[in-house]
């Protein structure tokens, strides 16, 4: 019913794009080892280990969105056994698709990111999804966009300058910071848009926009670890001012310190003000370890949030235990086979 009222009222439709690796395969194994050099580039195994639940990403889009336009399923060509690919919804796109073959075979999801744009047939309104986002309760349109614009919440943070595991991850925020610096003006963004920027609506964060306002410059912003809403036309503004940095980051065959990533594109949405605040928060990250891997499996079978995130921070022998826990908890939700599926 939500997709006819879209089209009465004339709103684009609304895609989404979901990136992909089967860390568990042999040859992506020996072809990423065949590439992998020394030096800053980040090589976790948890960037890339394979949790066995991608059929209830697709089982929640389904039963939670059934509005969506297309689905583009962006991977190295890799695709699960059980996919059903003739489903009218679903795109599958290569890595050589949109991205240049000089920069390929690539490990780097920094470099994928910043050349979605480039998919074709992609909507210029999509929302970026990674494979560890799911979806538990019911979503509507108005959870991604409203009056043409994404919803999201700006933000600032103070980006640290070393964490351990962290410091790549680290280094690609201030890279954000330092292009956002560059091209917007801290004082004239926050007179135009104090009441978003100052807003109850972005919940206990409020209180670090409210205590950097005083610096001159941002100092970095804050990552959400959720599904972003994208308008394809901010990726297009940014590759045409900042097309050495993006170049940079695409030949970059794994991720690195001087890189950039989809968040970038979503701090700029910010700073051109072009953003609506939600309405109420849907949405929750969680970093899984044994700590509160008992509590994520409530929460999934609770529908506590409409979204969450399960970040693999999982840094001793527990994977598989954790993996279960979390995997049984989807099962019990989203037990049914989607149209996806074969």
């Amino acid at each position: 019913m939500e997709k006819s009222n879209v089209r009465k009222r004339g709103i684009e439709q609304i895609d989404f794009v979901i990136t992909w690796v089967d860390g568990n395969d042999i040859e992506w194994q020996r072809q990423k080892r065949s590439y992998l050099g020394k030096g800053d580039t980040d090589d976790r195994v948890v960037r890339y280990r394979d949790w066995d639940n991608l059929q209830y990403w697709f089982r929640g889009v389904e039963k939670y969105a059934p509005w969506v336009n297309k689905i583009y399923f962006v991977t190295c060509g890799q695709l699960p056994v059980w996919l059903n690919t003739e489903h009218e919804k679903l795109v599958t796109v290569e890595h050589k698709d949109f991205m240049e073959m000089r920069h390929l075979p690539t490990f780097n999801s920094a470099a994928i990111e910043v050349n979605l744009h480039k998919i074709n047939g992609l909507s210029d309104k999509f929302v970026y999804f990674n494979d560890d986002t799911f979806l538990i309760s019911p979503v509507s349109i108005s959870d991604f966009f409203r009056h043409n614009k994404p919803v999201d919440r700006g933000i600032e943070n103070v980006i640290p300058l070393k964490f351990d595991k962290d410091l790549i991850v680290n280094s690609i925020m201030r890279n954000h910071a330092m292009v956002i610096n560059a091209h917007f003006d801290k004082g004239i963004f926050i007179k135009n848009n104090w009441q978003k920027w100052f807003s109850i609506r972005n919940g206990p964060d409020v209180i670090r926009n409210i205590l950097l306002s005083f610096w001159r410059d941002f100092c970095g912003f804050k990552t959400f670890h959720l599904p972003t809403s994208f308008l394809k036309s901010t990726f297009q503004e940014v590759a045409s001012l900042e097309t050495e940095i993006l170049e940079r980051t695409s030949s970059h065959r794994f991720r690195t310190g001087s890189d950039v990533s989809q968040w970038l594109f979503q701090n700029w949405q910010i700073m051109s003000g072009n953003y609506e605040l939600p309405k109420r928060k849907c949405g929750q990250y969680f970093a899984a370890n044994m700590d509160n891997v008992d509590y994520i499996h409530n929460v999934i079978k609770r529908h506590k949030y409409k979204i969450i995130c399960i970040n693999d921070e999982i840094y001793d022998n527990n994977f598989e235990r954790i993996k279960y826990a979390i995997n049984s908890a989807f099962d019990e939700i989203l037990h049914e086979k989607s149209m996806y599926e074969k």
